[in-house]
């Protein structure tokens, strides 16, 4: 099998929660600077392998001459130099999403999303956030849309409405979120809401559940 099919199968176990078996396609892919981004995506964020911020490091170095990935290394970086205790650097943070957003990446975008709703350097802004966060939904990040999903749900922004959260999570769903599994479950059990679907709930805490997720698997032990 080539090294192409190989990182083709292995973005398919990723978007499918097999993180594991994923990075282990990646790596099995010798110098192929894609295939090393999606093992510093799954070492940041503990996916199928344990968490190593070192090693994250050490892979962008090794792909940073590549100039069709600059976008995504500064991505990257941004979210090290963020929210990474250890190397949590915001003047190297912002830099990074600045230069990052100027290319048009979607990471920075979310990212640039994050500041302005969590006021990192000092300023909230949370109509700011939601623009940032739907530039980089329109990128098809997956993280972007799981937080337009939240600021619909807790009603942040102007037009709020439960429907659009469901459609960010269903969007998030796609694009590999099996937070959103959960998410949306919670929203069809809460008799709150004119959404209420008991079948509904039931299936996506199954999937939720499939994907690890045992406070969704306590949940459906009560309810069926």
């Amino acid at each position: 099998m080539n090294n192409k099919n190989i990182f083709l199968d292995g973005l398919i176990e990723k978007n499918k929660g097999n993180y594991t078996k994923a990075y282990e396609l990646f790596s099995s892919i010798k110098d192929e600077s894609l295939a090393k981004l999606e093992k510093v995506f799954l070492l940041i964020n503990g996916l199928g392998v344990n968490k190593n911020y070192n090693d994250a490091i050490l892979l962008l170095k090794e792909v940073e001459k590549d100039k069709n990935l600059e976008g995504a290394i500064l991505g990257l970086l941004g979210e090290l130099y963020l929210y990474n205790a250890e190397l949590k650097d915001l003047s190297k943070a912002l830099l990074c999403v600045e230069n990052g957003i100027m290319l048009g990446n979607s990471i920075c975008l979310k990212l640039k999303g994050d500041i302005y709703y969590h006021g990192i350097y000092g300023e909230t802004n949370l109509e700011k956030s939601y623009n940032f966060y739907t530039e980089a939904a329109d990128k098809n990040n997956s993280k972007a849309f799981l937080q337009l999903a939240y600021m619909n749900y807790y009603n942040e922004i102007k037009n709020a409405s439960i429907d659009s959260a469901i459609k960010y999570l269903e969007k998030a769903i796609q694009f590999g979120e099996n937070q959103a599994y959960f998410d949306l479950a919670l929203i069809y059990l809460d008799k709150e809401f004119d959404k209420y679907n008991l079948e509904k709930s039931i299936k996506y805490l199954k999937l939720s559940a499939k994907n690890g997720n045992a406070e969704a698997d306590l949940i459906l032990q009560k309810i069926q």
